[in-house]
C-alpha cells in the first residue's frame, strides 16, 4: 500500500484531536460533577471549560465537535437524560466557540497572557460573558427537563457560571501558557524553581491543609497566598504564575471542601462560591502582573537591542567615515602635489630660461588640475546622491550617438589598446544625456585602467523591443567571487590591496545613475580573464528631442563692463586677468554691499556673482539688486552642488561651477555683452 496523501493525513489528524478533546473533556468533566452539591449537573469547580477554551484557541474552531461530544456524554452518563444532555452540550460548545473568538479577535488568542491588556481582555470575554451562554442554555435545558426546581434556578445559574468562570481563568491559562514554553529556559534558576514550588505547597498546607491553625480557625487569611503568586509572576513569568495558581486552586478546593481555610462555611456550595471568587481576583491580579513583567522585560530587551544597532551602526560609521577620509585624503592629495609640483617646476623654468618645459610642465598641471576636479564632482554627486537631492532631467536621447561620440574622446590620442566597438545605430531611450554620458565615461576608463597594454577592451551597444543594452568588456585582472556582490558600494574599492588609485565612487554613483532611468547595471567577472559591466536602459521610439536653435546673436566686437563678486581675491584676480585680455573692462567686489555699491557706480553690462560670501550673500545680493530695478543679467559663479538649481532660483542667465575652465568663462561672458558693429 502506498503512503497516505496529505488530505488523508489531515483528516486523521483532525479526527484524533477531537476524540482527544472529547476524552479530555469527559474525564475532567466527570471529575467536575463529583463536586456537584445544588445540582447532580451544576458544580463550582468545572475545569472542561478551560480545557475545551484552550482547545479551540490552539488547535482551531475546527475541534469544535470534540466539546460537544465530551458534554453530551459526561451528562448523559450522569443523569440518564437525553434532552438536556443536547442542550447542555450545545451551551458548553457554544460558550467555547463564542469565548475563544473574541479571545482571538480582541486579546490577542493564545498568546493573551503576554501583555497585561490583553489578559484583562481574556478574563472579561472568555470568563465573564462567555460563561453566560452556557450557564443560560444549561439552566434551561435542567428547568426543561425537571431537573432542576423553579425556587433553585438561581442558584443553581450562579454556580454553573461561576464555576465555568474558576476553569477559564484557572485551568486555561495553564494550558495556553505552558504550550507556548520553551523547555530550555525552564531548567535555569532551578534552585529558585524548588523552593517556589515549596513555599506554594506550604502556603496552600498552612491556610487550607487542615493540620495547622490557621486552616482551622476559618479567619480571613487568604490574602497570605498572595505573595507566592507575587513571587511566581515578578520573579518568573506567566507560565510558572499559572502553574502555582492552578497548584494553589487544587489545595484550595480539596481543604474548602473538607471544612479547612478562610472560605469553608456550612453549606459546601456557597463555600466552593466564595472560594471560585477568590481565585477569580487572585488569578487576574496576578496573571496581569506577570504580564506586565514580561512585557516590561521585552520592551527592555528591545531596547537594548536597538542601543546594539545604534552602537553598531555608529561604530560602522566612525569606521567607514575613517576609511573615506583615509582614502580621499591620499586620492585628492595625489594630484594636488601633482598640481603644484608642475607649477614650481614651470615656475623654475621660466627662471632659468627654459621656456621650452614650461609648456610641458603647464599641460602636466592641467592634467592633475583635471583630475582633482573629477574628484571632487564624485564627491559632490556621492552627496547629492546620498541626500536624494540627484536632478535626472531625461531627454529622448540617441544612445547610439551617445556611446559612439563618448568611446571616440576616450579612444583619441590612446593607442595602448585594441577596441572593438559594436554599436547598432538608432537605438533611442529617455534620459538625461549628461549623467549617462558620465556612465559610459566611468566604465570606459575602468576598462582602460585594468586592461593592461595590448589588450582589447570590447563595446557592443543591442537593442530590442524593450531595452537598449550596452555591454563594455575588459581583459583586466578580474574581480573574485566574494568582493563582486560588493562593487557598486558606495567608497568600495575591490582592488585596494593593489594600490590603484579611486575613491570608490565611480560604480556606485554609475550604479544610482542608471537606477534614477528605472535600468540596471550589473558585473560578470572570471578573476584573471577581466569583467564585463552590462548596462539596460528601457527602450522608446519617440523622437531625439534636438536642442532648439539658438537665435542669431548680432556680429561684430563684444565689449562692456563685468562685475566680478567673490569673496576670494585670487579668483577676484584670475578673473579679471582672463577678461581683460578679451579686451572687457572689469571691476571687483568682496561682498554683496560692496557688489551694490559698485554696480551703482559703473552700472555693469554683465554681473559674475559667487553664492556664498560673508555679510551679504549672493542670494541676498540678487534679491536687493533686482529690487532696485537693475536689469543687468547675473552669471551664478559657484562652487556649490546645487549651482544650477541656485542659478534658477535667483534668475540667472547661465552659471559656471568651479573649478571653471577660462575659455568657458570667457565665452559666457561674451554671449551677455552687447555687440559693437
Amino acid at each position: 500500500m502506498g503512503r497516505p496523501s496529505i488530505s488523508a493525513r489531515r483528516i486523521l489528524v483532525q479526527a484524533l484531536s477531537i476524540l482527544g478533546l472529547a476524552a479530555g473533556y469527559f474525564a475532567a468533566g466527570k471529575f467536575g460533577l463529583s463536586l456537584a452539591l445544588v445540582n447532580t449537573s451544576t458544580t463550582a469547580v468545572w475545569p472542561p471549560t478551560g480545557i475545551a477554551l484552550a482547545a479551540l484557541l490552539l488547535l482551531g474552531l475546527r475541534v469544535w465537535p470534540g466539546i460537544a461530544i465530551g458534554a453530551f456524554l459526561v451528562n448523559l452518563t450522569t443523569t440518564g437524560d437525553l434532552g438536556s444532555s443536547v442542550g447542555i452540550a450545545v451551551g458548553n460548545t457554544l460558550e467555547a466557540i463564542v469565548g475563544a473568538h473574541l479571545v482571538n479577535k480582541f486579546a490577542n488568542g493564545s498568546r493573551a497572557f503576554e501583555r497585561p491588556q490583553d489578559v484583562l481582555k481574556f478574563a472579561f470575554f472568555a470568563a465573564l460573558l462567555g460563561t453566560v451562554v452556557s450557564a443560560t442554555i444549561g439552566t434551561i435545558s435542567l428547568a426543561l427537563a425537571g431537573l432542576a426546581a423553579a425556587g433553585s434556578m438561581g442558584a443553581i445559574w450562579l454556580t454553573w457560571w461561576l464555576g465555568d468562570a474558576s476553569g477559564a481563568i484557572v485551568v486555561a491559562p495553564v494550558l495556553l501558557t505552558w504550550t507556548h514554553s520553551d523547555l530550555r529556559a525552564q531548567s535555569s534558576r532551578l534552585i529558585e524553581r524548588v523552593a517556589l514550588l515549596a513555599a506554594v505547597v506550604l502556603t496552600g498546607l498552612l491556610l487550607f491543609g487542615g493540620g495547622e491553625p490557621l486552616s482551622l480557625s476559618r479567619d480571613p487569611v487568604a490574602f497570605l497566598s498572595f505573595p507566592v503568586l507575587i513571587w511566581a509572576a515578578y520573579r518568573f513569568g506567566p507560565r510558572e504564575t499559572t502553574a502555582v495558581l492552578l497548584i494553589v486552586a487544587i489545595i484550595a478546593d480539596w481543604g474548602t471542601l473538607h471544612g479547612f481555610g478562610p472560605f469553608a462555611r456550612s453549606d459546601q456550595n456557597e463555600s466552593l462560591l466564595l472560594l471560585q471568587a477568590f481565585m477569580g481576583v487572585a488569578a487576574v491580579t496576578s496573571e496581569m502582573l506577570a504580564a506586565a513583567v514580561l512585557d516590561r522585560k521585552r520592551a527592555e530587551a528591545t531596547v537594548r537591542t536597538a542601543e546594539q544597532r545604534l552602537r553598531a551602526v555608529a561604530e560602522e560609521s566612525a569606521r567607514l567615515r575613517e576609511e573615506f577620509l583615509s582614502i580621499a585624503t591620499h586620492e585628492l592629495r595625489t594630484p594636488l602635489s601633482g598640481l603644484r609640483g608642475y607649477l614650481q617646476l614651470a615656475g623654475q623654468s621660466l627662471d632659468r630660461g627654459q621656456h621650452n618645459r614650461v609648456r610641458e610642465g603647464f599641460q602636466s598641471a592641467l592634467r592633475q588640475s583635471d583630475r582633482l576636479a573629477a574628484l571632487i564632482a564624485q564627491l559632490l554627486d556621492a552627496s547629492q546622491m546620498q541626500a536624494g537631492t540627484l536632478v535626472i532631467e531625461p531627454v529622448t536621447t540617441d544612445v547610439s550617438e551617445l556611446v559612439a561620440r563618448s568611446v571616440e574622446a576616450e579612444r583619441l590620442g590612446k593607442e595602448s589598446h585594441r577596441w572593438v566597438v559594436e554599436i547598432a545605430s538608432d537605438l533611442r531611450a529617455s534620459l538625461d544625456p549628461i549623467r549617462f554620458e558620465q556612465v559610459v565615461v566611468n566604465l570606459l576608463e575602468n576598462a582602460m585602467k585594468f586592461t593592461p597594454a595590448g589588450g582589447t577592451i570590447i563595446v557592443r551597444l543591442t537593442g530590442d523591443g524593450a531595452e537598449v543594452r550596452l555591454e563594455i568588456s575588459d581583459q583586466g585582472i578580474g574581480i573574485t567571487r566574494d568582493r563582486i556582490d560588493r562593487i557598486f558600494e558606495r567608497f568600495y574599492r575591490a582592488h585596494d590591496d593593489r594600490g590603484l588609485a579611486g575613491l570608490g565612487l565611480g560604480l556606485y554613483i554609475a550604479r544610482q545613475i542608471v537606477q534614477h532611468h528605472d535600468g540596471e547595471i550589473g558585473v560578470t567577472s572570471e578573476p584573471g580573464h577581466g569583467s564585463t559591466f552590462t548596462v539596460t536602459v528601457p527602450r522608446t521610439m519617440a523622437e531625439v528631442a534636438r536642442p532648439t536653435t539658438e537665435p542669431v546673436r548680432e556680429q561684430g566686437v563684444r565689449t562692456g563692463r563685468v562685475l566680478v563678486v567673490d569673496d576670494d581675491p585670487d579668483i577676484r584676480a584670475l578673473v579679471a586677468e582672463v577678461l581683460r585680455d578679451a579686451g572687457i573692462s572689469v571691476a571687483s567686489a568682496k561682498d554683496g554691499e560692496e557688489a551694490l555699491a559698485e554696480a551703482a557706480r559703473i552700472r555693469p553690462d554683465v554681473i559674475l556673482l559667487d553664492k556664498l560670501m560673508p555679510g551679504m550673500d549672493g542670494t541676498k545680493f540678487a534679491l536687493v539688486y533686482r529690487a532696485a530695478g537693475k536689469a543687468a543679467p547675473i552669471i551664478a559663479f559657484c562652487a556649490a552642488r546645487d549651482a544650477p538649481q541656485w542659478a534658477a532660483a535667483i534668475g540667472a542667465v547661465s552659471y559656471i561651477g568651479k573649478p571653471f575652465d577660462v575659455k568657458d568663462l570667457e565665452r559666457l561672458v561674451l554671449e551677455q555683452l552687447p555687440a559693437i558693429a
